[in-house]
């Protein structure tokens, strides 16, 4: 008779506990698919808070694409880019307002239409021969594009907040799922412990603590930090990104390294952000992002003043299929220095050369002046003569740059035996110029000199 209860009890007890197994692979699994969509959130978040940086990127090639229209109309590729960059502009408007709709946002859209109105005002005015017209509206372009960029600033303010308010909608959300799967979780075997008849506390209370373990566990892992939420606790976010950087297959360890670089990077400690950078230069599964940990290498061979490192990295940054204006400058830019710091001085040439043909920007306008140095380093006065003047009918918003020619100017002369004509440029500069920076030095020494 005790054989038979006490078989009658085994089975009981098996029984429960297999029940108790099945419940809890189910809480399991239920835990890890709640992870993975929590974790399609975080992705879809950290998505959106690129959108503002892809229509400024979107706004330059526009900007971009109607200068070069406007001076070649009959050119066919010139139209197409400028109607894809047209339509992009536009699209990166909508993509922004329909992830953020706020009041601010939603401006964008109607700044950005006025702004291609302008541009097919600039082209009409230029097809039909009307000069100053087109001029005119040319300069009211470039106020309304200032205006715009400026706008941008207020508009990402609200995108900070209401990213804000999303992220922390989704993890009240997570927060609110899981407590509802381990209340369901612990009521189940609660019930079945009151069921059995049988005092099994010591069984059912380890499970429920390593359900609670196990869970807690998982979210430390997978659970990305705060982008905006928890940006001002830079530690913080190290930490949790450091964490996932220990699984490199995570298909969010770009975003880890994307964020762990930024935060380093913006500390200064610019060799722990180059090794983030190089390794999401490697990793990148998207052109987009091998192209930001391609950018972030460039950025930080320059402050670590890594020549050969900024080489590289600028290579590889021109060699992309799709690059802004802006990062094309950049690169040749760092890397003619560099090449200059190694004394490469044919391949500095060659990318100065290329940055000088538009002196509106600050590195077109300093490649200007340094490849008329150049000229003058090597003995060729005539050709740095032609360079200057050249730069001098072009003219540029960069009036230092301007300025530096003018005294290499008088530079050259001075090695031509034209020591009257650099001192009259040396005077009208000193008449004309009054910044506060290291000008008037230069032409004191210069005058000196010539008396």
């Amino acid at each position: 008779m005790k054989d038979k209860k006490f078989h009658t009890l085994q089975a009981k007890l098996t029984l429960l506990v297999g029940m108790i197994v099945m419940i809890s692979l189910i809480f399991f699994f239920g835990n890890f698919h709640l992870a993975d969509v929590i974790n399609r959130e975080y992705a879809t978040l950290i998505e959106q808070n690129y959108l503002m940086s892809r229509y400024t990127n979107a706004l330059t090639k526009y900007g971009s694409a109607l200068q070069q229209y406007s001076n070649m109309l009959g050119d066919s590729k010139c139209e197409d880019e400028y109607i894809e960059s047209s339509e992009e502009l536009m699209q990166s408007a909508r993509k922004i307002y329909e992830a953020f709709p706020d009041p601010y946002v939603e401006n964008l859209i109607y700044l950005s239409e006025n702004l291609s109105e302008q541009g097919m005002l600039i082209l009409n005015k230029t097809k039909s021969g009307e000069v100053q017209e087109a001029q005119q509206a040319y300069q009211d372009f470039f106020y309304m594009n200032t205006l715009l960029n400026e706008y941008t600033i207020y508009a990402q303010r609200s995108i900070d907040r209401l990213s804000v308010q999303n992220l922390k909608g989704v993890r009240e959300w997570q927060s609110e799922s899981q407590s509802i799967m381990l209340l369901v979780f612990s009521s189940v075997i609660a019930l079945l412990g009151v069921l059995s008849f049988l005092r099994i506390r010591n069984i059912v209370r380890p499970i429920v603590h390593l359900t609670e373990m196990a869970n807690l566990v998982m979210q430390n892992i997978w659970d990305l930090p705060q982008w905006h939420g928890t940006q001002k606790d830079e530690t913080g976010v190290l930490e949790h990104t450091g964490k996932l950087l220990e699984y490199p297959d995570s298909p969010y360890s770009e975003e880890a390294l994307l964020m762990h670089g930024e935060i380093l990077f913006n500390r200064k400690e610019y060799k722990q952000a180059l090794a983030d950078y190089k390794q999401l230069q490697a990793r990148a599964t998207t052109a987009e992002r091998r192209q930001l940990g391609v950018t972030g290498v460039l950025r930080c061979g320059v402050l670590l003043k890594d020549d050969i490192e900024v080489i590289q990295a600028a290579t590889a940054l021109l060699a992309e299929a799709k690059l802004t204006p802006e990062l094309q400058n950049e690169a040749l830019y760092y890397r003619a220095k560099a090449y200059l710091n190694q004394k490469a001085v044919k391949k500095a040439a060659d990318d100065l050369k290329l940055l000088a043909k538009d002196t509106r920007t600050l590195y077109g306008a300093e490649a200007k002046y340094l490849s008329a140095q150049l000229m003058y380093n090597a003995g060729e006065y005539a050709a740095a003569e032609k360079e200057i003047l050249n730069f001098i009918d072009q003219s540029t918003p960069h009036a230092y740059w301007l300025a530096r020619s003018f005294i290499l100017l008088s530079d050259v002369y001075v090695a031509m035996d034209k020591k009257l004509d650099a001192r009259q440029y040396l005077l009208s500069l000193q008449q004309n110029y009054h910044a506060d920076d290291d000008i008037e030095r230069m032409i004191q020494e210069r005058l000196e000199k010539l008396k």
